[in-house]
């Protein structure tokens, strides 16, 4: 998509691809295979899913992506989803942002895991972890993961890329604390 188009989508211009009827992050383009996200994060996971079923069942050489946050991985849909892409040996990267905290919630109070690529194991594809904040290593590890690097095209998690929060969530109470 080009980026004029994208910035016409974020300030709700007649240009954008919907119109003007919608901002942020809620548009789509189905003619160039981007789908339309839904508002809740979370949801991402079972639409890449989806899509990337899609695409293997209509012989497409496609890769469905979807990103979430630690605290997504705590949800039954994400689950769900990589069980699935894991069995069908489905075309999807998951990243999973290791923001250390789930708005109020610290990830050691979510997850016994030691790292999130670690769960990719459970599902029967390849993790892979990354120092979400050096650019370069988050460069490098894209370029394994789509260039087949990771025995694609069965599901990846890029996850466990380690981020920080350099500002609220919410003004909500740090759990445990």
């Amino acid at each position: 998509m080009e980026p004029w188009l994208v910035m016409a989508s974020f300030m709700g211009k007649a240009t954008s691809p919907t119109g003007g009827r919608d901002g942020t992050l809620h548009y789509g383009r189905l003619d160039l295979g981007i789908y339309n996200l839904p508002s809740h994060i979370p949801a991402n996971f079972p639409v890449a899913t989806g899509t990337a079923f899609a695409a293997k069942y209509r012989g497409e050489d496609r890769v469905s992506l979807a990103f979430c946050g630690d605290g997504s991985t705590s949800r039954a849909d994400f689950h769900e989803s990589l069980n699935m892409a894991g069995a069908l040996k489905l075309p999807c990267i998951f990243v999973i942002e290791n923001n250390q905290f789930a708005y109020s919630t610290p990830v050691s109070m979510q997850t016994a895991s030691h790292d999130f690529a670690g769960k990719a194991a459970a599902y029967g594809f390849p993790g892979v972890k990354v120092d979400g904040t050096n650019a370069l290593a988050v460069y490098d590890a894209g370029q394994l993961v789509f260039s087949g690097g990771v025995t694609a095209p069965v599901p990846v998690v890029a996850g466990g890329s380690v981020t920080f929060e350099f500002g609220a969530l919410g003004s909500i109470e740090v759990a445990g604390a």
